[in-house]
């Protein structure tokens, strides 16, 4: 059966990790926010009153193009404001368009005032946040984030029903990078029940004022009920997350950094593994695509021993060839390896510091500006 989530007024830092963050364990949060102006935006029309006006990048869902395609840089979207969003799809509605992983507008980061548990490992200005909104029928597939931190999902209206799944069954999620290619959108309700109950999943359903923590790594599924406005909070990546965040995400790197979150029992359980990877990482290539082969090698030995009490990867290994084609396409575009000798110069790379806009406002900015964050 899936397991329902913990529901629990938001703790203090201190009980947060020992009861949470420590444990990996996932929880609903409620007075997030409490007291704050944005607690008392919780329907449509509030939001598009206060933030109607912004500007956003309307998309189709990218994870099924990431599927048919294996390319999520072929994704196009259209820019529109949210006021223009919701008019769209109450005239028409389509599941198909939404806005998401956008950086959270300015006006609504100035507004907010973080509780200490965002603190944990990080400042404020390594704090990222990303927006996400849509409509009813809109799905977010089935996947894990692959920068390595620690997640607060904040729920301002609608509501949406999440599925979280532990790390250790990624051998049954037949996992293309981040992605998986069980497509539980399509399956029918008793289907995809079972095989969630395969899993073990965690289920809740998020309301208005719901702040769902879960930790890095966990694969996680989404169902929009109603028309939606959410934002998350990422925080808390500590050093070994630092270096595997230099690496290319999959499920092996996926494991292995579900056992490495803390730098403590990293350095404790698992020195060599990371002195190993870290040598991996500084070691020259003459092209980034033989970096990424000899990394891949050096994730799959480690994650023999690292995750010896999880379900074997044995269902990537079909996978090999597709991954290998969409690497050469991302080390092209110097998302990935971008040092090594046949990286492209003139194209910046999307997941450095100086390329992110997600970043929280440090106290010293002026308003509207926003911190660089090391992703």
């Amino acid at each position: 059966m899936t397991r329902a989530i913990e529901r629990v007024a938001t703790p203090t830092a201190r009980a947060f990790e020992s009861d949470y963050l420590r444990p990996q364990q996932p929880v609903v949060f409620r007075g997030f926010f409490a007291g704050q102006d944005v607690e008392r935006i919780d329907t449509l029309e509030q939001a598009v009153a206060r933030l109607g006006h912004v500007r956003v990048p309307v998309n189709q869902q990218f994870f099924r193009d990431f599927l048919r395609f294996g390319d999520l840089t072929t994704h196009r979207s259209v820019e529109m404001t949210l006021r223009e969003y919701f008019a769209l799809v109450a005239q028409g509605p389509s599941s198909d368009l939404g806005i998401s992983g956008q950086p959270t507008p300015v006006e609504l980061r100035n507004a907010l005032r973080l509780p200490d548990l965002c603190y944990y490992n990080c400042d404020v200005s390594r704090i990222a946040s990303k927006w996400f909104v849509g409509t009813s029928g809109s799905t977010a597939h089935l996947h894990f984030d692959g920068d390595h931190q620690h997640v607060v999902l904040y729920q301002m209206v609608g509501r949406r029903r999440v599925y979280l799944v532990h790390p250790r069954w990624s051998g049954r999620l037949f996992p293309i990078f981040y992605a998986s290619a069980v497509m539980l959108e399509n399956c029918p309700e008793e289907e995809k029940r079972r095989w969630l109950d395969s899993v073990e999943a965690w289920e809740c359903t998020l309301e208005p004022g719901d702040a769902l923590y879960w930790p890095p790594h966990y694969w996680h599924y989404i169902e929009y009920l109603e028309p939606t406005l959410a934002f998350n909070l990422r925080f808390g990546r500590g050093r070994t997350a630092n270096l595997l965040n230099r690496l290319h995400p999959d499920a092996y790197m996926q494991g292995i950094g579900s056992k490495l979150v803390h730098d403590d029992e990293a350095e404790r359980d698992w020195a060599p593994v990371v002195s190993d990877l870290e040598a991996a990482h500084a070691r020259r290539f003459a092209t980034g695509f033989e970096k990424y082969l000899h990394v891949r090698e050096r994730l799959v030995e480690h994650h023999r021993s690292v995750c010896a009490d999880y379900v074997p990867l044995d269902c990537c290994v079909p996978y090999q060839d597709a991954e290998e084609r969409i690497m050469k396409r991302y080390i092209a575009l110097g998302y990935y390896y971008a040092e090594e000798g046949d990286a492209p110069v003139a194209i910046p790379n999307p997941r450095a510091a100086s390329a992110s806009g997600d970043g929280w406002p440090r106290e010293d900015e002026p308003p509207g500006a926003t911190s660089r964050v090391s992703r």
